[in-house]
């Protein structure tokens, strides 16, 4: 008899395998609705603005470098011949200090089922720019001659097309006429406004403020170009995520119902903005993405990902049908009932289509009440079903009982992501000791399925 019973167990593997294929699925249509997310999150961006990477206000002292270059003699001409070159740089000011304020007024985009999270940015920026008499820059010669270009402020914007109005700069009390495009190289976007009045090798200081309105999408970079920089940052919106080099200050960061509050306080010496901006000057490079200047980000992240978690249920699918099986072999054994193979693979198949019912309800409704009805409609189908299998309501409810159990446990696992493995394993030390509970008493070497025909 022992025979039969390896040969039953291997049915049992082998039916819990393709099972697993409508999972697989289930689990593929998941990758899909993510990468439609993903299309409508671009659309979205494509037709209001792209998510924006901003920095802080910084002056431009662009120059022109005259110096000469001997070249050696030619193959026709014995005499060194001696070239005059032109070169342009600039040099990179940063503000000595520099209070930055924003409101972050937040809303959604929608595109059939899906929402993007779109806001508009009111900000304020205000410092002090301290000239040094003594402008040191790298030159290619001793005899090289510079001449000093108008100077300007620039901040750079990655998508233009999020300006709300014109910005409003002031420079000692006098207000700036505001150009398109940053003026640097390396920052290509954003906004500019020629300083006048300033002469080189004169110590000056510039006090500024400069207010604007810049609309995005889902995320906001912003790089601390100063040597002390107070930035201060509020939204409606109670999901953020702060990610990027600098995280908020923990003791002033606020996370609620109504939105959320956070402050910043970055010193030049934690960033890498002065020696970016001299090598800037010395070879040329591209910013535009924002990842040679260190930032810090805000994201306005969804509550809940319904195709994230819809994914990490499905990682535990395989375990809920191995469980399921598991439970009637063990009935099988302790109770001496017949459970056909067919059985066993309705039972999965009701199992794999409640994620199916939860992607797709999750769609519509709250996540947690998506899961509550699959799981309901799913337990319920199955207690029904076995009320005739099992030969009783009661053995029914006890499967029933188990079942729910296992989906509340899920439950617990997908909304605890921090705790996941502490309670995945808890899970299955559980599952286990049942297991070995139920059937201490059983005679392996003894056992032969001798099923009960009704």
């Amino acid at each position: 008899m022992q025979k039969s019973l390896f040969i039953k167990v291997g049915i049992i593997l082998l039916l819990a395998a393709i099972i697993n294929v409508p999972l697989g699925m289930v689990r593929s249509l998941v990758g899909e609705r993510m990468a439609r997310q993903n299309e409508v999150v671009a659309n979205v961006a494509t037709s209001y603005a792209d998510p924006q990477y901003i920095t802080s206000p910084i002056l431009v002292l662009p120059y022109t470098e005259e110096y000469s270059e001997t070249a050696p003699p030619g193959s026709t001409n014995n005499t060194a011949q001696e070239k005059r070159l032109r070169v342009r740089s600039a040099r990179y000011i940063l503000a000595k200090e520099m209070d930055a304020s924003g409101q972050i007024n937040t809303d959604e985009k929608h595109r059939g089922l899906f929402r993007v999270p779109v806001y508009t940015l009111d900000s304020n920026w205000k410092g002090r720019f301290e000239i040094p008499a003594s402008l040191d820059v790298p030159r290619h010669g001793s005899n090289s001659r510079l001449t000093w270009e108008q100077p300007f402020i620039s901040m750079a914007v990655t998508d233009p097309r999020g300006f709300a109005g014109i910005p409003n700069l002031t420079v000692n009390g006098e207000k700036k006429t505001v150009s398109q495009g940053s003026g640097i190289e390396f920052l290509p976007g954003g906004i500019h406004a020629l300083v006048e009045n300033i002469a080189a090798g004169q110590k000056q200081t510039l006090d500024f403020t400069l207010t604007l309105k810049l609309r995005g999408t889902s995320q906001l970079k912003v790089a601390p170009l100063a040597d002390s920089l107070r930035a201060e940052f509020a939204s409606n919106w109670p999901h953020p995520g702060f990610e990027g080099r600098f995280l908020p200050n923990p003791d002033s960061q606020k996370v609620g119902d109504n939105g959320f509050r956070a402050y910043w306080e970055i010193s030049s010496l934690a960033t890498n903005a002065h020696i970016r901006l001299e090598q800037a000057m010395e070879k040329p490079m591209n910013c535009s993405n924002g990842t040679c200047l260190a930032n810090f980000e805000i994201r306005l992240l969804e509550p809940v990902n319904i195709y994230l978690q819809s994914e990490r249920a499905l990682k535990y699918g395989f375990l809920l049908i191995i469980v399921a099986f598991a439970a009637f072999f063990l009935f099988e054994i302790l109770k001496n009932l017949a459970i056909h193979p067919a059985q066993y693979t309705l039972v999965g198949l009701a199992l794999a289509i409640f994620f199916l019912l939860l992607l797709s309800l999750s769609e519509h409704v709250a996540f947690a009440i998506a899961y509550a009805i699959s799981a309901s409609a799913c337990i319920l189908l199955i207690g029904f079903y076995l009320g005739h299998v099992l030969g009783g309501p009661w053995r029914a409810l006890g499967f029933s009982a188990l079942l729910s159990a296992f989906y509340a446990a899920l439950y617990a696992l997908l909304v605890s992501e921090d705790n996941a493995l502490l309670m995945g394993s808890l899970l299955l030390f559980f599952l286990l000791a049942a297991a070995m509970i139920a059937t201490r008493r059983v005679d392996w070497y003894r056992l032969g399925l001798a099923p009960k025909i009704e």
